[in-house]
């Protein structure tokens, strides 16, 4: 090991190096947006389909399955319960859980906002690279 405690002085590949400046570029730009010529208006933000809750106190073997038991696939289920960490739930304890669905829209519409989701990601990883994939990384494990 290089037996350094402190990210700036460990001897790094390049790409891994620029990942804590690319991440800190990325706050200052979320936190000033006028600054760096993002003007946004509330019609341009990013927002999810309204859902509903299911409570849950049971345990569910196959989240797949219960997802197609709403109509949704597991991806749809899985942007909306990013807490589910495995496609089951176990739940001995008979603990009470929130589970949102998406209320369903037209098919047009749908692939509209999946169109625009996966764009939005193409472009955050073209512009920040692997660091997209580390900030994904981190943000689902916190």
């Amino acid at each position: 090991t290089q037996q350094v405690s402190n990210y700036y002085d460990a001897l790094l590949p390049d790409e891994t190096e620029r990942y804590v400046f690319r991440i800190l570029a990325l706050k200052e730009i979320i936190n000033n947006p006028k600054k760096y010529g993002f003007l946004l208006e509330e019609k341009d933000l990013y927002t999810l389909p309204k859902t509903y809750t299911v409570k849950v106190d049971t345990a569910i073997s196959n989240i797949t399955s219960f997802a197609k038991g709403y109509g949704l696939t597991y991806k749809e289920f899985k942007i909306h319960n990013p807490w589910l960490r495995e496609n089951k739930l176990n739940n001995k304890s008979r603990k009470l859980y929130e589970i949102k669905i998406p209320i369903k829209k037209k098919k047009s519409q749908q692939i509209c906002w999946l169109f625009l989701l996966k764009l939005s990601s193409a472009i955050i990883r073209s512009f920040f690279g692997n660091c997209y994939i580390m900030w994904m990384t981190f943000c689902n494990t916190t």
